[in-house]
C-alpha cells in the first residue's frame, strides 16, 4: 500500500485554503469563548503570534495525530487481508497452471477440444482474479480517501475552535511536497498546538 501521507497533505492544503480564505476574509463572527470551552478546547492567548497568518505541518500533523494513526492502522489491517486472500487465490490458481502443463506434457488430454476447454477455463480464471484486483485497489483507494476527507472535517473543526476569535486571518499548509509557505517563522507556526488540541478531543471522545 502506498504511503497516505502524498495524497493526504495534497487534500489538507486545497480544504485549509479555501476554508479560511471564504471564512476568515468574511464578515460573520467566529465562535465565542463559550463555544470552545464547551467543546472541551481551552486556547490561552500566549498561543497567538501577533500575526494574523499562521501555518500548519500536515505532514507532521499526520504522524502526531493519535487518530489518524488508528484509520490508518485500520487500512493497514484491511489492506493485509485483502492482499492475503488474493494471494491465496493465485496461488491456488498457479498449482492448476502447472498441472495443466503436466498434462499437456505428459499428453494427457484426449482431443484438441478438451485440451482447449480447458486452457479457457484458466484463462477465464486468470481474468476474474484480475477483476478480484482492480475491486481490492478501488476499495482500499476509496478507504484512504475517506480517511482524508474525514481527517480534514476534524482539522477544520479543530482550527475552528482554536480560532475562535477571528484572530487569524489566514492559515496556511506547509508539508514536504506541497508547499503554500516558503519561509515560516517558528513564531507563527501553530503545528503542535493543533496537534494537541486533536489529541485531547480524541481522548475525550474515546472515554
Amino acid at each position: 500500500m502506498k504511503n497516505l501521507n502524498p495524497i493526504l497533505t495534497i487534500v489538507l492544503a486545497v480544504g485549509l485554503i479555501l476554508m479560511y480564505i471564504l471564512h476568515f476574509t468574511s464578515t460573520g463572527k467566529g465562535e465565542s469563548k463559550s463555544d470552545v470551552k464547551a467543546g472541551k478546547v481551552h486556547v490561552s492567548d500566549s498561543l497567538f503570534p501577533s500575526a494574523p497568518v499562521a501555518f500548519i505541518n500536515t505532514d507532521t500533523l499526520v504522524e502526531g495525530y493519535e487518530y489518524a494513526q488508528v484509520l490508518k492502522e485500520k487500512i493497514k489491517t484491511k489492506t493485509t487481508e485483502l492482499t492475503g486472500s488474493l494471494q491465496h487465490k493465485y496461488k491456488k490458481l498457479e498449482k492448476e497452471f502447472k498441472a495443466f502443463q503436466d498434462k499437456v506434457s505428459r499428453n494427457g488430454f484426449l482431443s484438441e477440444a478438451t485440451f482447449e476447454a480447458a486452457q479457457k477455463e484458466l484463462q477465464e480464471k486468470q481474468l476474474e482474479l484480475q477483476k478480484i484486483e482492480m475491486e481490492m485497489n478501488n476499495e482500499i483507494q476509496e478507504m484512504q480517501i475517506d480517511m482524508q476527507f474525514e481527517l480534514l472535517d476534524t482539522l477544520n473543526q479543530c482550527i475552528k475552535a482554536f480560532n475562535y476569535d477571528n484572530r487569524y486571518k489566514l492559515v496556511l499548509n506547509k508539508t514536504n511536497l506541497t508547499n503554500l509557505v516558503l519561509y515560516g517563522d517558528p513564531g507563527v507556526e501553530i503545528t503542535d498546538t493543533i496537534i494537541n488540541l486533536l489529541n485531547v478531543r480524541y481522548r475525550k471522545s474515546v472515554e
